[in-house]
């Protein structure tokens, strides 16, 4: 590898860490509302804080998700799909972070407040 080429990866590298520190820049804020679709419609939102503690389940048409909100985390703790990536997804904590169970097209996401 020559001197330049080494040169341009450091500059790519260092652009891809300042684009990923403006995004985070961006979601900074307070947590807001978390919004559960299903199917593309909206089937519940919750006012979403540190405080918020709640746990549910969410069944259509004999299939189910059972979510916790609690310590400030939005958790996915069961579900009766085949696959589970739902359940094995880590907790969303963060405007932006998304849950989606794809079988049952379900998808939890925390958005900013307006």
């Amino acid at each position: 590898m020559k001197k330049r080429d080494i040169i341009v990866m450091v500059v790519i590298i260092l652009l891809a860490l300042i684009g990923f520190g403006v995004v985070k820049l961006l979601n900074v804020g307070e947590k807001g509302e978390i919004i559960i679709t299903v199917d593309g419609e909206e089937y519940r939102k919750i006012p979403f804080s540190e405080n918020t503690n709640e746990t549910f389940r969410v069944e259509i048409n004999g299939d189910w998700n059972d979510i916790v909100i609690q310590n400030g985390e939005v958790d996915v703790i069961a579900a009766n799909c085949p696959v589970q990536v739902c359940v094995d997804t880590k907790p969303a904590t963060e405007n932006g972070d998304l849950i989606v169970c794809l079988p049952h097209k379900m998808v939890i996401e925390i958005v900013p407040k307006k």
